[in-house]
């Protein structure tokens, strides 16, 4: 077969075998590439010798070339489904002990915000009530690698994982729901979230914060005084002095 040919007819007569009997390698195997950026995967023979080899992708395809090695290129990775697929193909020379077989590459395309929001209830809270604090994550790929994170001050109070949302690739704009249960010890402090997108061990791990919503809480007074039947008070005294109360607002 001539090198002219395209590479879709030398894929109509290979014949793969297994992985392990293959003698080709992928350097790197797998790859983690942001949406937009170059990415490149060399495929050599093993043993050193020219072979037809080429590679059939999503994008990027090579036409057969008889060489001991051959890479896929792509200068931007835009393919807007984020579903790549890259596979080097193999035919030994003549009189060669292996057999024709190919081997596919794991291309993960990602996305990340720069920023996040963060919304809860407006106003005030009083003691007792649950209200729910909203973070959005806008335009994350692939969601499955995202977790959400939600501190109270600087205590994480709550997590969120999206491992189950399904095996699509696409990027999506993921919300994580924090159920609230106010008390009068959050007077004062704030409420925040973050993104992180965990790409290990091929990439890398980012991260993202929201910005801090300070939390108001009214409560109803407090004080030793109110589980006694009765207060005596001298003449001069006030209620405030011998009994004093703490409550928001004041």
């Amino acid at each position: 077969m001539s090198e002219s040919k395209s590479f879709g007819l030398f894929v109509g007569f290979l014949l793969c075998a297994t992985g392990a009997s293959c003698p080709i390698e992928l350097s790197p195997p797998s790859v983690v590439v942001r949406y937009g950026d170059p990415v490149s995967i060399n495929c050599s023979t093993s043993d050193g010798h020219s072979a037809e080899m080429g590679w059939e992708a999503t994008v990027g395809s090579t036409i057969i070339q008889n060489v001991p090695h051959v890479a896929w290129t792509v200068e931007r990775l835009i393919q807007t489904d984020y579903d790549v697929t890259s596979i080097c193909f193999y035919n030994p020379p003549s009189g060669a002990s292996s057999d024709q077989c190919s081997k596919t590459s794991t291309v993960v395309v990602y996305t990340f915000p720069e920023t996040i929001g963060i919304s809860g209830p407006g106003g005030v809270m009083v003691e007792g009530e649950t209200c729910q604090f909203t973070c959005d994550v806008p335009n994350i790929a692939p969601v499955q690698n995202l977790t959400v994170k939600w501190y109270k001050g600087d205590a994480m109070i709550h997590e969120d994982t999206f491992k189950n949302v399904g095996a699509g690739k696409k990027p999506v704009n993921q919300s994580s729901v924090l159920n609230f249960t106010a008390t009068r010890q959050d007077n004062g402090l704030t409420v925040r979230c973050e993104a992180h997108l965990d790409l290990r061990p091929n990439g890398p791990q980012l991260n993202a914060s929201s910005q801090e919503l300070k939390v108001t809480v009214h409560f109803g007074p407090e004080g030793e005084c109110l589980s006694l039947d009765k207060l005596e008070l001298q003449e001069g005294d006030t209620l405030g002095g011998r009994c004093p109360m703490t409550g928001r607002p004041e």
